[in-house]
């Protein structure tokens, strides 16, 4: 079985679409069975009323709907979803209809092929300039600074299996990005091309906010260049100090008259200030996301479980439930 794990934020109007659409798909698809895993980050919209309705509905997959109590950014949600899922393999699948659903058999056929690992690459995409360029630059990034073995630009979805899924059970991280923890494991990896449609309705909760803490997060949990940096940084600026110095002390004994002013001295303060808050800036990311990891304060809460276990309706988590979210 494919669970299909779908992180639901503000999307009243793509909900009924996407669920007929999603009926057509997979009941289209006999060499596969799957369920599908409704996450919503906290809409504060209709969203959840919507997903309560489609859960009651007949159909021939099981639907599951998780609350999460707080708005807590799409990749929690979908690390809520891989910790409820219970098939063989779980995909992502965002809930703008952008990603074609027929993209979901593709996927699990490429899986049966060997692969623990496939990711679905768009080849085409019809968003705003704005969204594309930060996208590149984004991807670039992460080759450059992150991981140069990174499978691919333009990542839209990801098939992995159980052994994936058991592993990212294990993971507390707390401010990450799941497709990097997913391509860290090694496993061997596959993937299909997509063309990324047109949103249809609604806006995108990927404001540019967002899209910036994705970056900080991957660049801050995944590589060590921005510590890295502020070490050479440091070394060249004192190499530089003790030239000028040694310079300085030069032309003193040679007689040289040394110019007098008050310029450089300010253009040296502001530039090494600048530097100096930098560097403290990087240091004090990592020492915030230090404390946030060991903080017992839980990342994941659960307000509602719908479809899960013998009841239709639960209205809070279980001890054992409990225990699964750090």
């Amino acid at each position: 079985m494919v669970s299909v794990i779908i992180p639901v934020y503000n999307e009243q109007e793509n909900l009924a679409p996407l669920f007929d659409q999603l009926t057509s798909v997979l009941n289209g698809d006999t060499t596969s069975t799957y369920e599908v895993i409704f996450v919503d980050d906290c809409s504060n919209d209709n969203s959840f009323s919507i997903l309560q309705e489609l859960s009651r509905k007949e159909s021939r997959f099981p639907v599951r709907v998780i609350r999460l109590a707080r708005n807590s950014g799409s990749h929690l949600a979908v690390l809520a979803g891989i910790r409820y899922c219970r098939g063989d393999a779980a995909l992502d699948m965002a809930a703008d209809l952008q990603c074609p659903l027929e993209a979901i058999p593709a996927l699990a056929a490429k899986h049966r092929e060997g692969f623990p690992i496939v990711w679905g690459k768009r080849v085409k995409r019809q968003d705003p300039l704005l969204t594309v360029l930060f996208s590149k630059i984004y991807y670039r990034l992460l080759k450059m600074l992150v991981k140069q073995d990174f499978p691919f630009a333009d990542i839209e979805t990801c098939l992995f299996d159980r052994k994936i899924i058991n592993h990212l059970k294990n993971m507390q991280e707390k401010n990450t990005n799941i497709l990097l923890l997913i391509s860290s494991l090694g496993f061997k990896q596959g993937f299909i091309t997509i063309e990324r449609r047109e949103r249809r309705a609604g806006r995108s909760g990927w404001t540019l906010g967002r899209r910036f803490k994705l970056m900080l997060d991957s660049l801050l949990a995944f590589s060590y260049l921005p510590i890295r940096f502020i070490s050479v940084l440091g070394i060249l600026i004192s190499l530089a100090g003790f030239i000028f110095a040694g310079i300085q002390v030069y032309q003193k004994l040679a007689g040289t008259q040394i110019p007098q002013g008050w310029t450089l001295l300010v253009v040296l303060i502001l530039v090494l200030s600048g530097i100096q808050l930098l560097m403290l800036g990087v240091l004090g990311e990592y020492l915030w996301r230090a404390v946030d990891q060991v903080s017992t304060r839980p990342f994941l809460v659960i307000d509602r479980l719908i479809g899960f276990d013998d009841r239709t309706d639960k209205s809070e988590v279980t001890d054992d439930q409990q225990k699964e979210l750090p």
